[in-house]
């Protein structure tokens, strides 16, 4: 059965494969492989890609290549939907067949060479014959071609020495010959001492060839500590090559064994820091030592040496002085200044000039000047405007701006040039302000706020559109700043009727935000007596106590409920009240303690009886 499919495939390609030239419509066949370059005993797909707009009804392609190079070991046919797809490598290709005709394009089909393990080292074409067949008739179809190199997997084995920086091998499989660079490996190494060279071998990794370089001496000498030569130097040797090496002293500062005074001189010891020898040297007569300076006159000052008691007298060292009295435009000031002279004390007045006026910002006075005034004296000062060229404007005109006062200077209105169009703004012909936007603008909305009486939006900066309209956003009714674009508006508050205070004043609270409003000092009543407070005459509030007093407690009261005429109440301290003379006796509060206390046992037996009774009942239902 197999051998009768593979010569039908045969017959089905080689039929379509020989059809005569006149074919309905053309197309084209595409060999692409999977790799460049591949090596004996690997595989290379061919994927077979088909260019088409015709319907068709089979078709097929017969791949032409060295067969001494590759052979096919398999493959399969990508068109969907065939009836028939096969690529048999008995044929040497690929074949399929619809049972209605459509149109096929794109991958067909994937047939896998097999590169033969004794397949020569190169370049070799792989080609092919195809074909398509429609109801129509044959369609015309080119194959193109491709190009695979077979390569070699090198083998080069061990390398020989070339010259001193190449070797070379020789594959053992092609005779292909690679020279390259010695790899080298570090060898045995003599380190260089300060006075002679060291030196360096190595290795090639892969031939063996050997090379030595030389370490060059260091120069860096390990000196041994410092000697005294003489007076004046002192000598080190290298403890490796011996090399000596002599440099001067480096004397410190010294140390003082003898101190100078205005009257003599010392002497200090110095010592070398490298050998640490030592020298004497004699140290200069010091200055004076002056004690406190003793004011002479006006000008000068004199102090005496507290060593040989020289006298010596010399001008005032005056500070930089206190202000006393500041300058201004109108008077002079003063200053104090003081002797620095140790314990001098001495003092002098000096005047400070007339201080320059102090002037307000400018202001402008006309279209050609402005003018600032002194802020102490009042003396004024005109100057003409400075401004540039450029022009500034608003929506109504242009101007220029002085530098100094900010003024606008030579306002003019705006001068309209040509009428809008759909793709052009009208600008005033002098400073080119857009004065009207072409009809097709674009809204370009401004940050700051516009607003009305009802709410606030970012207008058009060309046109009236609004955009983000939003009524007014108030915290309470008697807010009068919205909290969005600071629209004011008039809100007055709502005071309660009840007056508040304290001992500053009364007010109204009012009743939406609770704020303190119509506040007022309180209006004294009545001065206070021994029976009444001084009152507020407005909210009541007690601004003066009633005045002390020796209370009078009437005597026509009920027993112990005698008062006095600022409300004072007696109370009686001893067993008989001293304005009625009637017995103090304390109310019998314990009897009615005792009382109480025997209802409310009563009820608690009363209780638990009843509580007993009922648990009897219980029990008997429950046992019947």
């Amino acid at each position: 059965m197999r051998k009768l499919i593979s010569a039908a495939i045969c017959l089905l390609l080689i039929s379509a494969l020989t059809i005569s030239a006149g074919a309905a419509g053309s197309a084209q066949m595409s060999l692409s492989p999977s790799a460049g370059t591949v090596y004996p005993g690997e595989t290379l797909t061919i994927t077979v890609r088909l260019s088409n707009d015709q319907p068709v009804s089979n078709g097929g392609i017969i791949l032409k290549f060295d067969k001494s190079v590759f052979e096919i070991t398999g493959g399969s046919c990508k068109v969907s939907g065939a009836t028939v797809s096969k690529v048999d490598p008995a044929v040497g290709g690929g074949v399929f067949a619809l049972e209605t005709d459509k149109v096929v394009s794109g991958t067909i089909f994937t047939i896998i060479l097999k590169v033969k393990s004794s397949a020569a080292m190169g370049s070799y074409t792989i080609s092919g014959s195809g074909s398509l067949e429609g109801a129509s008739g044959s369609i015309s179809c080119s194959v193109g071609s491709t190009t695979v190199k077979v390569g070699c997997k090198h083998s080069f084995g061990s390398y020989t020495k070339v010259d001193a920086h190449t070797h070379q091998g020789t594959c053992s499989i092609c005779g292909e010959k690679k020279t390259e660079n010695h790899v080298w490996e570090a060898g045995k190494t003599t380190d260089p001492t300060c006075g002679k060279p060291g030196s360096k071998t190595s290795k090639c990794r892969d031939c063996g060839a050997e090379k030595s370089e030389e370490i060059p001496a260091t120069g860096k000498h390990k000196y041994g500590t410092w000697s005294k030569k003489d007076n004046s130097t002192h000598i080190r040797t290298c403890t490796v090559c011996g090399k000596q090496n002599t440099s001067s002293h480096s004397w410190n500062s010294g140390r003082v064994t003898k101190n100078a005074t205005c009257q003599q001189t010392g002497t200090k010891i110095l010592t070398c820091i490298g050998c640490k020898a030592e020298k004497t040297e004699t140290v200069p007569k010091a200055a004076h030592s002056y004690g406190e300076c003793t004011k002479v006159d006006e000008n000068s000052h004199s102090h005496t040496c507290t060593v040989c008691g020289k006298q010596e007298t010399t001008a005032h060292k005056w500070d930089d002085g206190t202000v006393t009295k500041n300058a201004t435009c109108l008077e002079t000031g003063e200053m104090l200044l003081t002797c620095k002279g140790n314990g001098c004390g001495a003092t002098k007045n000096e005047e400070i000039p007339l201080a320059p006026h102090t002037y307000s910002d400018w202001k402008k006075t006309d279209e050609s000047t402005h003018t600032h005034a002194c802020t102490l004296c009042g003396e004024q000062e005109a100057a003409s405007h400075i401004c540039g060229d450029a022009l500034a404007h608003d929506e109504n005109g242009h101007f220029r701006t002085c530098s100094d006062c900010g003024g606008q200077v030579g306002w003019e209105a705006h001068i309209p040039g040509p009428e809008p169009t759909e793709t052009t703004d009208q600008l005033c012909t002098v400073c080119s302000r857009v004065l009207r936007p072409n009809t097709l603008h674009a809204h370009e909305y401004m940050t700051e706020w516009k607003s009305d009486d009802v709410g606030h939006w970012h207008g058009c900066k060309f046109c009236d559109e609004k955009q983000g309209f939003a009524a007014h956003a108030f915290e309470n009714g008697c807010d009068s700043l919205c909290d969005v674009c600071q629209a004011e508006r008039t809100a007055p508050h709502t005071p309660a009727a009840a007056w508040e205070s304290d001992a500053s004043g009364h007010w109204n609270v009012c009743g939406d935000c609770g704020e303190k409003v119509r506040f007022a000092a309180h209006t004294p009543g009545a001065a206070a007596t021994t029976a009444t407070p001084q009152l507020c005459t407005d909210c009541g509030f007690e601004m003066a106590p009633v005045l002390p007093h020796d209370h009078v407690y009437n005597v026509s009261g009920s027993a112990h409920s005698h008062l006095c005429a600022c409300g004072e109440a007696y109370e009686a301290d001893g067993a008989t009240c001293e304005i009625c003379m009637a017995e103090n006796r304390p109310f019998p509060w314990w009897i009615v303690c005792i009382v109480e206390a025997i209802a409310l046992g009563g009820v608690i037996v009363f209780l638990l009886l009843r509580g007993k009774k009922t648990v009897i009942v219980y029990n008997k239902t429950s046992s019947d």
